[in-house]
């Protein structure tokens, strides 16, 4: 057996087609928000991010999938098995990276699921400012 071959390296996961995947759920989803956040506005709001993704990274930290959505930074996964934790802390570390505050929040779909049944993943202490918000909007007597 000859022992002159270079030794096998391992293959990337998912390749081309799981990357045109991961792109096609971050345009959809930006449709999805803009439709729902900004239905009559001429020009969309949300975009992906250009060249957003496993394979982007600037001064070692990726972007946030998603443009134009103010206070959160929003990473999509578009995986059957999610490691929240790992995701979540992805989310953390671009957005303290990048100098900002912003809500770090995960949106996963997974396959033959519809865009409106994806998860959306925030730590408690962010999903509490939004419920805190949401009980104000109707009335309670919250944080008096």
């Amino acid at each position: 057996m000859p022992t002159d071959l270079p030794p096998k390296t391992a293959k990337p996961r998912g390749g081309k087609r799981h990357k045109q995947k991961g792109d096609a759920f971050e345009r959809e989803l930006a449709d999805y928000m803009n439709g729902i956040l900004f239905p009559k506005h001429p020009v969309k709001q949300i975009h992906r991010t250009p060249l957003s993704g496993a394979f982007s990274v600037h001064k070692g930290v990726g972007s946030a999938d998603l443009t134009g959505t103010p206070f959160v930074w929003i990473e999509a996964k578009r995986v059957e098995r999610l490691n929240f934790h790992d995701a979540i802390a992805q989310a953390n570390r671009g957005s303290e990276a990048c100098g900002r505050v912003d809500m770090p929040v995960v949106v996963n779909r997974r396959s033959r699921q519809s865009l409106e049944e994806a998860t959306v993943i925030l730590r408690l202490s962010d999903f509490m400012k939004f419920y805190y918000a949401l009980l104000k909007s109707h009335g309670y007597a919250v944080g008096d």
